[in-house]
């Protein structure tokens, strides 16, 4: 019986750290605010489907993440409260398509997210 109990041990902590195929954690992706331009470092990014996308705040000023869609009255995919300084805001992935977004507090920031079937991330320029 303890056999048993370390064999589900093993195998769920290998799961858990993402040693087992299927159960490995979804690829991430961090996109950085800044108070100057360029306002989302990088402005424009490719990443594939299921990657996760973490959104990071290091400035001294509250930002928001909303996709264009959610003041066009279109499929509002994400919008974030107000992030604060030093806060993140995640989405936890996105069907392929081009995502443009905007900071609601400065509409000057903008930036796009385009997602693909599969691939590596990559920035665009």
């Amino acid at each position: 019986m303890w056999f048993y109990r370390f064999l589900i041990g093993v195998v769920v902590g290998l799961g858990i750290h993402g040693a087992l195929p299927g159960l490995a954690a979804a690829p991430r992706y961090q996109i950085t605010l800044n108070n100057a331009p360029p306002f989302y470092q990088p402005a424009s990014v490719q990443v594939s489907q299921g990657t996760v996308i973490e959104w990071h705040n290091p400035t001294p000023t509250h930002h928001t993440i909303t996709h264009d869609d959610c003041v066009r009255g279109n499929r509002c995919l994400f919008n974030s409260d107000p992030i604060p300084p030093h806060g993140a805001y995640t989405v936890p992935g996105l069907p392929p398509g081009r995502y443009s977004y905007h900071c609601e507090l400065h509409p000057f920031m903008r930036g796009v997210v385009t997602v693909v079937g599969s691939m590596a991330p990559t920035e665009q320029t």
